[in-house]
């Protein structure tokens, strides 16, 4: 639903952006082996679980102090220029899944997805 202007021409394709996912998510993994100290899987069913916990476990992962204004993100004031801009100023939800109008559309992500490997 996002145009950007340069740089993500892989985010027009579906099967593009399925490679993409199981490239990122492959070098996550390896990441998260060689620095596991350095690397913070943040898993979004559980920051949607417990947001206070989870916030508090990353700000002290990174080695930051915790602040309230944390849990109200979306309250901020600051200038945001990112694809989810509108995102930002709303609170978490549970409700983001937007596939099903798109049925059999999606299906060259879903079959890159399904492939081992």
């Amino acid at each position: 639903k996002q145009l950007f202007p340069r740089g993500a021409v892989f985010s027009y394709d579906l099967a593009d952006i399925g490679r993409y996912w199981k490239a990122y998510t492959r070098t996550m993994a390896r990441w998260s082996e060689l620095f596991p100290d350095r690397i913070y899987p943040q898993v979004y069913e559980a920051l949607l679980a417990d947001p206070d916990a989870r916030i508090r476990e990353l700000l002290d992962f990174c080695g930051l102090p915790f602040a309230s204004s944390c849990l109200a993100f979306h309250q901020s004031e600051r200038t945001v220029r990112t694809a989810s801009a509108a995102q930002v100023r709303e609170p978490l939800r549970r409700d983001t899944a937007r596939t099903r109008p798109y049925g059999a559309l999606l299906d060259p992500l879903r079959a890159v997805l399904a492939e081992r490997g």
